[in-house]
């Protein structure tokens, strides 16, 4: 899992109010939701923040580990989930939304909180990450005419993108003897345009860093997925912060009733992100005529826009 360090300054960091449906804008409470805290680690600051993000149409209320009459909570990471799932009795009746939890993460909470249970509740996970599609658009706006690469492990992921994303070279462990760098080495040879997959079996903290400097050193533009990739010095990266999770996590809360089954998402809402000084190391004046930026804000706006649609 990649290490999130400082707050990062995204190309789109206000809060898109046009992006919003005219009734988020315009309604009156219409859902109280706990927010949780496990005992002794509320914090004020982050409750009133949530709390202003989310009005007028959810009141948000603080929820601790005992029974509690809010049967909608919002939890953000996954300790804080962690300790809902062990600590409240009646975590399995519960309709919950957890902010920066992926899947990996989310089926080990599933199953610490169902286990036993004749019934367990829908849950909804929203992680940070880059969707598959938010990379595509990045590529096919920017770098149309590069050679794409990339590295996974993910079968099920590489099987899907042969269909949904064909531009996309991806090399898999499965596909050689080499070992994991030795196919990233690979990579860096036949495309110049590297793009990281969120793969958790594959980049963690340590070989997150070393893959990114090896593709800097090459001169290689690499695109991350996340917070933690684009400090860890990928150039370009798209994800979505706290805000734009917390506008996804808003629909879901009033999109009654709640889900069937569990779900595993990625925020609709997300921003593009520059890596301004490692590019300008590579291609100096030159910048400008590589990645076009203006055409990222249009994007992401366009992109951000369109959630609500999906989202309904």
């Amino acid at each position: 899992m990649w290490l999130k360090t400082a707050k990062l300054l995204p190309l789109v960091w206000w809060v898109c109010l046009s992006c919003l449906p005219q009734s988020f804008i315009a309604n009156a409470t219409e859902l109280t939701a706990g927010f949780y805290f496990p005992p002794y680690q509320f914090s004020k600051a982050q409750f009133q923040y949530t709390q202003t993000l989310l009005a007028p149409e959810i009141e948000l209320v603080p929820f601790y580990a005992a029974p509690s009459e809010q049967d909608s909570v919002l939890v953000a990471g996954y300790d804080n989930a962690y300790h809902l799932a062990t600590h409240v009795k009646n975590a399995h009746e519960l309709f919950a939304v957890v902010l920066g939890v992926n899947e990996q993460e989310g089926k080990k909470l599933e199953q610490l909180r169902c286990q036993a249970q004749k019934h367990c509740s829908s849950w909804v996970y929203i992680n940070e990450n880059a969707s598959v599609e938010r990379l595509r658009y990045l590529t096919d706006k920017i770098f149309a005419d590069h050679n794409l690469v990339s590295v996974s492990k993910n079968l099920g992921l590489i099987s899907r993108l042969s269909k949904e994303w064909p531009e996309l070279q991806i090399l898999s462990t499965n596909q050689a003897v080499e070992k994991e760098f030795e196919l990233i080495k690979k990579a860096s040879i036949l495309g110049d345009v590297f793009v990281l997959l969120p793969d958790d079996e594959l980049y963690d903290d340590a070989t997150g860093r070393t893959v990114l400097q090896y593709l800097f050193q090459q001169k290689v533009i690499s695109i991350g997925f996340s917070s933690g990739s684009y400090n860890a010095g990928a150039m370009l990266a798209s994800y979505a912060d706290y805000p734009n999770m917390l506008l996804t996590a808003k629909l879901k809360l009033l999109n009654h009733p709640a889900p069937e089954q569990t779900l595993f998402l990625n925020a609709c809402y997300q921003d593009y992100y520059i890596n301004e000084p490692l590019l300008s190391r590579i291609f100096g004046e030159q910048l400008a005529n590589v990645v076009d930026f203006d055409s990222l804000y249009i994007l992401a706006d366009e992109l951000n826009f369109n959630c609500n649609k999906k989202l309904q």
